[in-house]
């Protein structure tokens, strides 16, 4: 089992889109982000898991709206229920591990993703991701 923590603002993995004949699947913001996460991985040391079935745990911590630092609100981290959608987040870091913490995403067999606002003092803001062999 490994965990890391990647810092900095999760990065969603956006839609395909077709301009003519051409097609753009990412962007430069999580073409960074994925970098990031297989960046940070390679630092943690872990070794890849080249074979057999894969679980991942994510914990995606995202900047606080103002919309929720008023003064009645908790100073603690809250669930996130709005855009961009968890499994656009899971996409995009399953795309920076694929090479690094595993060899192919289609090894991953269980995942469980929770998707959070930071507490009001802004801490905490990245991934915290675990991958272990099943």
């Amino acid at each position: 089992m490994t965990a890391v923590f990647v810092p900095g603002v999760p990065r969603p993995q956006p839609r395909p889109r077709v301009y003519g004949k051409r097609t753009v699947s990412d962007s430069p913001d999580s073409r960074a982000w994925k970098d990031v996460v297989a960046w940070t991985w390679r630092q943690s040391g872990a070794d890849m898991i080249a074979e057999g079935p894969v679980e991942m745990t994510v914990d995606l911590t995202l900047p606080r709206p103002k919309r929720l630092m008023r003064r009645k609100d908790v100073d603690s981290p809250v669930p996130c229920d709005r855009r961009p959608d968890i499994d656009n987040h899971l996409k995009a870091i399953m795309d920076g591990l694929q090479g690094v913490a595993f060899a192919d995403d289609g090894q991953v067999a269980a995942v469980l993703v929770r998707k959070w606002y930071c507490g009001k003092d802004g801490e905490g803001v990245g991934a915290a991701i675990i991958v272990r062999a099943l």
